[in-house]
């Protein structure tokens, strides 16, 4: 066997792969063409501030336009094309980058109308960016380092991969290498953005990835890092890809793309030529970024949702596809064929009808489309009517059935939003239909709306739509058979596929105890656990409340119980911690109680530690969370609850829901929501976290219900189901078992949520991880034996996460009643204590060894866990920013808290380090120099050569040199002038590289004093580091110093060499003269 020859930087491993299958990705005619770096910067006037390739944008705007005008063919004006041109380049950036890529993206998918006279005749024309209808009509081109000058600054920005449309960015794709994890690409790509970086540039971005060679994933402008997704191919693309890539590349473009790799060239074919192995890389690549796919994707998939920029991910864009191909089939001569698309809640259901209703828009076979939106609910109508609205579609919601009815008559509105039942007062104001081919039908929630006998009244007035159905549950099996009343299934995305895509976050569910305390009043062990982190006092006034004598009925000391539990749960395990819960209550009397219970024991709180609260319910005349005929009776408390809120809301029940969701959906209260019926369906809060359930539901409504808390937010790991009404008993078999679940086929219903004790039992498992990592620590009670074992920057980043994997399981365990019955207190305590003692040693090696500390180092979680089972002075809060070697004060203050002179002089060490790195162009020799005698030093000490005071003073030193400089081995000529001083050190360093036979001393401090002379002069102009022109004129000045040199004899360089002291004398210059 041979071993490894490979090289694994991020060059040849994914950057070098990615240009070759994009030039070799033929498609229809259209194919990427590599520009190198050189002819990038020549096609933008060299100038690294300008985004579009302008020479290729013009070329192609004249090519791809032509006006059609009484019979014959005109070009566009030169002028209209250069209209054309600064339209795009002076979108401005003043409202935010968001917006300026929305402006962006409507000049490109729409184009721009300008006036232009054509025989006598002025007219107005649209000017088009892109041909999007076809592929090959553009041209396409991908480059690499892509050189921007960054947003008010003289510092460049390098992007690894661009492709272009027509001259103008599409795509950027940041490249790593196997090893290191795309959240760094991802991470990299989110700061590029930003206004101090090139938000110039993304203006006009469509699709950004992050890559390496064994994952991708892909989002678009302001994408955050959670919402980036993996596509998944629905078809065997494989063969084809195996055969893209043992293609050769053309030779033109393989000697262009050596010019820009060098180096890394040969290793890369070595691998190309071999038959290398086809990576998700190129998956995602060919996926996303073939031209046809690109422009489909940027032109159909991609939606501005209240000003937020979404891209399909890979079901939202089959399911169009899928249901597309069914209304375009030519040969149905009837009502088109529909179908039901099935994708799991909280995966994007309500984009995939946006984009769906945008395709039957745009397409060509139909003429006049009409669509209508039909839902059952109030508020998913409200909710689907201001989706289409903000995403840009011409939306009406009817307000009545004689609204409905003028709207579908009429013309005005290319989208109606309307309920199910106000088609029958629709049909009840006369006789009418609609028989057009060309009306679309969404039904959502349809196995709701569309099993019934309103059914009949929608198709009775569509008779020849097309209906389309969408649900976020699976169908239970007396439904399916109703499947063809839409026309079957045409796509589905299970909950599953969506907790392994990432898409939603995994459900955990707990079944709560409570009848217990209410049938023996065995509240002591109860309240002991519950109320953990509260001071004696506090504890005494609550258990007081609870066991006083009331007249409660048994129902209301359960639902008393209750509250109580959720309270201190809550508290416990979630307050500050932005997350948020829902309480569902068994009808509009119990909210109420249950409200006026969780204020009652807030009383017992202080300001910091009181959870709020809101109800959130229907008028009491509408029944709400009840089946039977007879529904709810009224109730004075809920009328009297009723007419509080409609006198704080000015009358309006709309400003109350509306308000109180508002505030549910920011940081600040309410922390719990108190609901019936409303807000369990439709209801779409990523914060939500924890939902309490007090009242049995069954079927779809419990699987809708337990979805609100399933939706991606930052630090979220699980979304929790804790259930006081015993719907699922103790989760021990299989759904489908249940009486609440009993209509679903059970692989329908695989992955909906697991029970939480197969997660606390992974606890001694993440704890068994973190201790074996010390296994080598003789002495267990020596920290400075714990903190020099993390000196390895990769051990201390697996001791963060292991950590870290172990703080959230058992934050976790400890806000579950089975953990205190699967584990001692002795245990629990020692996991506690443990946890203490690996806070205190990650803060203290983080300050050691000088890692870049987050603001939001402890995850909201972990925070409250430390909180809440921590005693308060157990652990300080992080240190938020480095050691500042330049803050000599500020340095030492920081230094006080480290315990041994080693660790100071490790602390010392690294911040020196990151200072050095931070400023080595500034002087690269003495940089370099310096780095190595850290080393040097930090080896000595490893290997027991000097003792810990040593070490110290001899950082110290170091310190002082890298903050105050030197002239140490400096002539005299050179000790006034700073810049000076780094040319000469630089060319010294050359000499000593090459051997004997150099330049002598005299020789080098005038050669560096004339170099210094030289650059000044051309330096002198203003922003000259922006300026192209100028820096090419210093260069060659430089040369011909070095050329003169070498003339006279003085010095003996080849040009190669002369090359690199160049480059290394131009970095100088830039970090040296302002």
């Amino acid at each position: 066997m041979l071993g490894p020859n490979f090289d694994p930087n991020e060059v040849v491993q994914s950057q070098l792969p990615a240009i070759s299958l994009l030039s070799k990705l033929e498609d229809g005619g259209a194919v990427f063409y590599y520009l190198t770096q050189e002819e990038a910067l020549a096609l933008r006037g060299g100038k690294a501030s300008q985004v579009l390739l302008t020479d290729i944008v013009q070329a192609q705007l004249n090519r791809i336009n032509t006006i059609h005008f009484k019979g014959r063919e005109h070009k566009f004006s030169a002028a209209n094309v250069k209209r054309g041109i600064a339209a795009l380049e002076d979108v401005p950036l003043v409202e935010g980058l968001m917006r300026a890529n929305e402006l962006t993206y409507d000049l490109l998918r729409l184009g721009k109308s300008f006036d232009q006279t054509i025989d006598g005749h002025a007219k107005s024309f649209t000017l088009r960016y892109v041909d999007w209808d076809n592929p090959a009509n553009n041209v396409f081109h991908v480059t690499s380092e892509y050189d921007l000058v960054r947003a008010g600054s003289d510092k460049h920005c390098y992007l690894d991969l661009v492709l272009f449309v027509n001259g103008i960015p599409f795509v950027n794709i940041e490249c790593k290498a196997p090893g290191i994890g795309l959240e760094h690409a991802i991470s990299d790509v989110l700061a590029y953005q930003g206004q101090t970086y090139v938000p110039e540039f993304y203006k006009y971005i469509q699709l950004v990835l992050a890559v390496n060679k064994n994952e991708a994933k892909y989002g678009t402008v302001g994408t955050e890092a959670k919402f980036w997704a993996v596509w998944k191919s629905r078809q065997d693309i494989d063969s084809t890809l195996q055969s893209i890539i043992t293609e050769s590349l053309v030779a033109s473009q393989k000697e262009r793309v050596g010019r820009d790799f060098v180096r890394e060239q040969r290793a890369f074919y070595n691998v190309e030529s071999s038959g290398r192995t086809i990576s998700e890389q190129d998956r995602a690549l060919y996926e996303l970024c073939r031209p046809s796919r690109l422009l489909e994707v940027a032109q159909r998939f991609v939606v501005f949702d209240g000003g937020v920029k979404k891209v399909a991910r890979y079901q939202q864009f089959y399911a169009v596809k899928n249901a597309m191909a069914r209304i375009e089939d030519g040969s149905c001569l009837g009502p088109r064929a529909g179908g039901v698309i099935w994708h799991t809640q909280g995966s994007g259901k309500s984009l995939t009808m946006v984009m769906l209703a945008s395709a039957i828009a745009m397409s060509f076979d139909i003429e006049n489309p009409r669509i209508v939106l039909v839902t059952d609910r109030v508020d998913l109508d409200k909710q689907l009517s201001a989706t289409f609205r903000r995403c840009g579609l011409d939306t009406h919601r009817a307000t009545s059935g004689a609204d409905l009815r003028r709207q579908i008559e009429g013309t005005r509105s290319n989208v109606v939003t309307t309920l199910v039942h106000k088609f029958r007062a629709a049909a009840a104001a006369g006789e009418f239909e609609n028989d057009s081919r060309d009306i679309f039908v969404l039904v959502d929630e349809s196995h709701r709306t569309q099993y019934g006998d309103l059914a009949v009244q929608m198709r009775r007035i569509f008779p020849n739509a097309c209906y389309l159905g969408f649900t976020g549950t699976p169908l239970m099996r007396n439904e399916k058979s109703t499947l063809a009343k839409f026309g079957g299934l045409i796509d589905t995305y299970t909950l599953r596929e969506a907790v392994d895509d990432k898409a939603v976050v995994p459900l955990l569910y707990e079944r709560r105890h409570v009848e217990q305390i209410v049938q023996q009043g065995a509240i002591d062990t109860w309240f002991e656990r519950i109320c953990q982190g509260l001071t004696t006092d506090q504890k005494k006034d609550l258990k007081k409340k609870f066991s006083r004598a009331e007249p409660l009925t048994r129902a209301q000391q359960r639902l008393k119980a209750i509250a109580y539990d959720v309270y201190e749960h809550y508290r416990a395990n979630w307050l500050g911690t932005g997350y948020k819960a829902q309480l569902v209550a068994p009808d509009k009397k119990s909210a109420v109680f249950l409200k006026q219970c969780l204020d009652e024991i807030g009383r017992s709180h202080d300001e910091d530690g009181r959870v709020s609260s809101e109800v959130v319910i229907s008028p009491p005349d509408e029944r709400e969370g009840y089946e039977e005929v007879d529904g709810e009776a009224p109730d004075a408390t809920v009328e009297q609850f009723w007419r509080t809120k409609m006198s704080q809301y000015g009358g309006s029940e709309d400003r109350y829901v509306d308000e109180t969701i508002s505030r549910f959906n920011s940081a600040d209260a309410p922390e719990i929501l108190v609901v019936v019926s409303k807000l369990i369906t439709g209801f779409d809060v990523p914060r939500n976290t924890v939902l309490y359930l007090a009242r049995r539901l069954e079927n779809h409504t419990l699987l809708q219900a337990i979805a609100r808390v399933n939706r991606l937010y930052e630090g979220k790991d699980f979304g929790f189901i804790l259930d006081y009404a015993g719907i699922l008993g103790e989760l021990d078999r299989a759904l489908s078992e249940y009486a609440a679940l009993a209509g679903f086929d059970q692989i329908d219903l695989e992955g909906t949520m697991a029970n939480i004790r197969e997660e606390v039992h992974s606890i001694p498992e993440k704890y068994a991880a973190l201790i074996d990592l010390f296994r080598e620590v003789q002495n267990p009670h020596d920290q400075e034996e714990f903190e020099r074992l993390l000196a390895d920057d990769d051990r201390r980043k697996e001791f963060k996460e292991k950590l870290n994997a172990f703080s959230r399981a058992l934050h976790l365990g400890l806000s579950t009643e089975y953990f205190y019955e699967l584990e001692s207190q002795a245990t629990i305590e020692r996991y506690k204590a443990d946890l203490t003692r690996f806070m205190k040693l990650r803060r203290a090696v983080e300050m050691r060894y000088g890692d870049v500390v987050d603001m939001k180092k402890l995850e909201p979680q972990i925070e409250k866990l430390l909180d809440t089972y921590v005693t308060s002075d157990s652990v300080e809060v992080l240190t938020s920013e480095p050691i500042d070697i330049m803050d000599t004060t500020a340095m030492e203050e920081a230094l006080k808290s480290l315990g041994t002179p080693a660790a100071r002089a490790d602390a010392i060490a690294n911040a020196t380090k990151r200072t050095i790195t931070e400023r080595m162009d500034e002087d690269p020799a003495l940089f370099r120099k310096f780095s190595e005698l850290i080393e040097e030093t930090i080896r000595s000490f490893r290997d027991h050569l000097i003792g810990e005071l040593e070490y110290l003073n001899k950082m110290r030193e170091l310190r002082n040199e890298v903050v105050n400089g030197t002239t140490a081995g400096v002539p005299q000529q050179l000790v006034t002038n700073e810049v000076a001083q780094a040319y000469y050190r630089v060319l010294s360093d050359r000499w000593s590289e090459l051997g004997s036979g150099q330049a002598t001393t005299d020789v080098t401090v005038n050669l560096a004093l004339r170099l210094d002379s030289t650059i000044r002069g051309r330096a002198s102009v203003v922003d000259w580091r922006l300026k192209q022109d100028v820096q090419k004129g210093i260069r060659a000045d430089i040369d011909d110093v070095f050329f003169e040199e070498s003339q006279a004899g003085r010095i003996k360089l080849d040009w190669s060499v002369i090359d690199e002291l160049a480059g290394e004398l131009m970095r100088i210059a830039k970090s040296r003269l302002a």
